[in-house]
């Protein structure tokens, strides 16, 4: 076995992919964001550049919230970076040990490379333990929180989350305030990253609910690592907006 195998299997690596596309993604999430918003100020009866206007004004600085998930996200990559530097120069470390212990010390090799092991084990446990203590956090919802006007034509609302998730775990909660009628399989998108929920709103109603709950805890990462409760509140318009028509 490689050194190189020996760091896959002890050392827990991260993300490989470049930072370009780690951002590309993010913007792309944003975009679909934005564009929903625009959408729906089309229906509203906006023109195209106006729609475009206020979707951008409702949504915020688009560079300062792309900012801000890039932070979030390539923060947690930088992180890890670090640690795997520390287990890497541990590691080698060790094999200098383990090499020098074969070679002077015969009688005691396989005692002490039993211990070595174990260290090895103990540390990797360490390291993987520290990653991934950063329980997961919301960067974005649909519609956005306190949205009022919300198009009550909607079939879904979406959660996105820092980390990818655990699949088919989640606590979509009802409060003492309206909760929108489910009207299919609720589901992750394909990287767990944004949970979907189909609904069917009703016009002029204003809706309340939360991710995850003191009692509820099913928002979570893949370790187990519950995102602290949010509440979702928004009001959909008095009637299902219509697009206006182009000429």
């Amino acid at each position: 076995m490689t050194i190189s195998d020996y760091l896959s299997t002890y050392i827990r690596l991260p993300d490989s992919r470049a930072t370009s596309v780690i951002k590309e993604e993010i913007r792309d999430e944003l975009e679909f964001h934005q564009a929903m918003l625009e959408e729906s100020n089309l229906r509203s009866g906006l023109p195209p550049d106006e729609a475009k206007r206020a979707a951008r004004e409702e949504f915020g600085v688009f560079e300062q919230v792309e900012k801000k998930c890039q932070s979030v996200q390539l923060g947690e990559r930088r992180a890890l970076q670090r640690i795997q530097a520390v287990g890497v120069l541990v590691f080698v470390a060790g094999l200098i040990s383990m090499a020098w212990w074969s070679s002077n010390l015969n009688r005691n090799q396989n005692a002490a490379v039993a211990k070595l092991t174990q260290t090895i084990q103990d540390l990797q446990s360490q390291i993987v333990s520290i990653s991934d203590a950063a329980a997961p956090t919301l960067v974005g919802v649909f519609p956005k929180v306190g949205a009022t006007e919300v198009d009550p034509s909607l079939t879904e609302i979406r959660a996105t989350f820092s980390k990818p998730m655990l699949d088919k775990s989640w606590s979509w909660c009802e409060t003492d305030k309206s909760f929108p009628e489910i009207t299919g399989q609720i589901h992750y998108t394909e990287d767990l990253k944004t949970c979907i929920l189909p609904v069917r709103l009703e016009p002029n109603t204003e809706y309340v609910l939360t991710l995850n709950s003191t009692s509820n805890q099913n928002f979570k990462d893949q370790n187990g690592q519950a995102l602290t409760p949010v509440e979702l509140v928004f009001k959909t318009a008095g009637s299902p907006l219509i697009r206006a028509n182009s000429h």
